[in-house]
């Protein structure tokens, strides 16, 4: 699993962009990395364009173990919006479940879209 962070692209959100092979280890270890960052800062407002990432089998305990990652920092994570942008029916239903796994045991609020410009529009409403 590889990612882009991108903090420059916007003032008003950070676009994280991934690709490969999700895995809980990789959702790990890029959480680790964008909260690590010096231009991070809790509540932050971050679009995760997973379109060109591969879900594979992706199922329940991988889910339960990145939410785990997501309440381990959330604390460094906040409570901002994080838009989940996926391309796929199948990957919104398996994103879907990371999200009603760390619902009202996250700050953040997270909400998972198929189009982009529905997922930017949702990140900027007050």
């Amino acid at each position: 699993m590889d990612w882009r962070v991108d903090f420059g692209q916007t003032e008003k959100y950070v676009v994280v962009t991934t690709r490969g092979v999700f895995s809980s280890d990789g959702h790990r270890r890029m959480t680790e990395d964008i909260v690590s960052r010096p231009e991070w800062h809790a509540d932050a407002a971050v679009l995760f364009d997973h379109r060109q990432l591969d879900f594979g089998d992706s199922g329940l305990e991988v889910m339960q173990q990145a939410g785990e990652t997501h309440r381990e920092h959330d604390s460094r994570i906040g409570s901002g919006k994080a838009a989940v942008l996926v391309n796929t029916p199948v990957n919104f239903v398996r994103t879907r479940q990371f999200q009603l796994l760390t619902e009202g045991r996250v700050g953040a609020r997270m909400q998972i879209f198929l189009n982009e410009a529905e997922a930017i529009r949702w990140l900027l409403e007050d």
